[in-house]
């Protein structure tokens, strides 16, 4: 088993729940403390595992005391960093932790990784998207590198900043995957990652400028107004689903000005350092520059219907050939499955997408269907699993929630075979716990196990 820390401080398996907590929270609070340099932490955390749970007790009060706990402030930035640093050097950080203190901090992650001599490189990305997207690998390694191309780009790693970001890769990124795959979270999990505000828009709805409905320029209104800020706003992901709901093949015809002049003006967000827009709604409202340096624009959708594309490309062999293999060769050998990894831009250009659309794109990530192994991964496996948001509301009433593997399996199957794909967990276990959480005073066992069985009555 693999030893306890917290902010790389061995944590004693002898300390119960109630005494963990609170053992967690000296060492936070000493971490943000003025009161504290590295050597004084080191002191202090050095003997923490040795005291008794009465001096435990008396610590956790003492700095509860306003007065002799002066936290960090985020002024503080130049003292804070060196003393992460130092920091490291007794307790290392992991990645996850380097995160957390960047967030909490308003530290830019990218300040602490050279503070410690961290490389910040696509495996340091790819490992945290990781620990919380299952059964996309190859997605997430696209994403990965995509988002520290986008680093460079915007001038986001300091040691790397006097780059010409013109000689650089493009940053574009274009996701294709059925409905429940996983786009939305893996771009919501990268956001995160990179401390930047995300920004979810449905292109479906979008109509042109002049026509009833939402236009681009409306939906950059309304995201400016929800960030609050325009700093915010201009570090933001927009990422636009549903793109491929605007090209000509979706809607059963070719290209029409209808579908072009949305992508055009997507185009044109992609091709300017600064967009102007509405700074609120009405017809007197003033307008607002901002730039889109910091600003990366991805891209996504089901492209339903674009195998038909590929695979006849493939049979006429239309591609570029790889070793001595024929196109009716690679064909027969990829199958229907995988046929959507061999996806080009000129296909895209065929199901609809403008070819200028297609050049401003710097890579093309494909999701997989995920299949019952996978889900039954992002159920058990996943940080942000819904399992363990109702592990933790029976956790505070005393009770442990525990399933058959059987069990686990069971909905795993059924939500791999569903439309909605991975969408459909927390509806799932929402039905199934629902009931034993609104009885949850009636319990007098401190165990619910979820039998095979019961799972099997949901599903008939």
């Amino acid at each position: 088993m693999e030893a306890k820390s917290y902010f790389g401080v061995p944590l004693s398996d002898e300390f119960c729940n109630d005494l963990e907590i609170k053992v967690k929270e000296i060492i936070s609070k000493v971490f943000f403390s003025k009161l504290f340099d590295g050597e004084q932490a080191k002191y202090v955390l050095d003997k923490l595992n040795k005291l008794t749970i009465d001096q435990i007790n008396a610590l956790h009060l003492n700095l509860s005391n306003d007065s002799m706990n002066e936290p960090v402030e985020v002024s503080d930035k130049e003292f804070f960093i060196s003393k992460v640093a130092a920091w490291n050097d007794y307790f290392p950080l992991t990645n996850d932790e380097i995160l957390k203190i960047s967030q909490q901090m308003c530290i830019a992650k990218e300040e602490l990784f050279e503070a410690l001599s961290l490389p910040l490189a696509p495996k340091n990305i790819l490992n945290y998207l990781q620990k919380n997207v299952k059964g996309q690998d190859s997605l997430l390694k696209d994403l990965s590198l995509m988002a520290y191309i986008f680093l460079l780009k915007s001038g986001g790693i300091p040691s790397k900043k006097n780059i010409d970001s013109n000689l650089l890769p493009m940053s574009n990124f274009l996701i294709i995957g059925p409905t429940g795959s996983g786009k939305t979270y893996s771009v919501k999990t990268v956001a995160k990652y990179l401390n930047m505000n995300y920004c979810y828009i449905d292109s479906s709805l979008f109509v042109n400028s002049g026509i009833v409905g939402t236009s681009v320029e409306d939906k950059l209104t309304e995201l400016f107004l929800l960030a609050g800020s325009q700093e915010l706003f201009e570090n933001s992901i927009l990422h636009f689903d549903e793109i491929d709901k605007k090209c000509g093949y979706s809607r059963g015809k070719d290209f029409s000005s209808y579908t072009t002049s949305v992508q055009s003006q997507l185009l044109g967000l992609m091709d300017k350092d600064t967009i102007t827009f509405a700074k609120s709604h009405g017809p007197y409202s003033e307008m607002v520059t901002v730039s889109t340096k910091r600003m990366w624009f991805i891209f996504s959708g089901a492209f339903s219907g674009i195998e038909d594309i590929i695979s006849e490309r493939l049979k006429t062999g239309n591609h570029k050939p790889i070793g001595f293999s024929s196109s009716i060769e690679k064909f027969d050998v990829l199958g229907e499955g995988n046929l959507l990894k061999e996806v080009t831009s000129k296909d895209l250009v065929k199901y609809g997408l403008l070819p200028e659309f297609t050049g401003r794109i710097g890579r093309i990530g494909v999701l997989d269907h995920l299949q019952a192994s996978d889900i039954k991964n992002i159920i058990l496996g996943s940080e942000g699993s819904c399992i363990k948001e109702y592990e933790n509301f029976f956790g505070i009433h005393g009770i442990s929630l525990e399933f058959e593997e059987t069990a686990i399996e069971l909905i795993a199957e059924n939500i791999a075979s569903s439309a909605l794909g991975a969408r459909n967990i927390p509806f799932i276990f929402n039905q199934l716990l629902y009931p034993k959480m609104f009885e949850i005073d009636a319990y007098t066992d401190s165990k619910i196990f979820i039998h095979y069985d019961e799972v099997k009555k949901l599903f008939t």
